[in-house]
């Protein structure tokens, strides 16, 4: 909740009317076969899931 705020004030002061959030769970949007696929990442070597999960709020 935090960082939604943050980037609320943040999207203030840069002077947007309005901010949108939008949560998606990965189990159920990443496909299957795409889930174990191990891929570089800015916080090492992990499958796409836990990707995913990294760049969800």
């Amino acid at each position: 909740m935090n960082i939604a705020k943050k980037l609320i004030d943040i999207s203030s002061a840069a002077g947007c009317d309005s901010v949108k959030f939008q949560k998606r769970n990965p189990d159920v949007c990443v496909p299957e076969s795409e889930k174990s696929k191990m891929r570089e990442t800015p916080w090492g070597k992990m499958t796409y899931l836990e990707y995913k999960y990294k760049v969800e709020f």
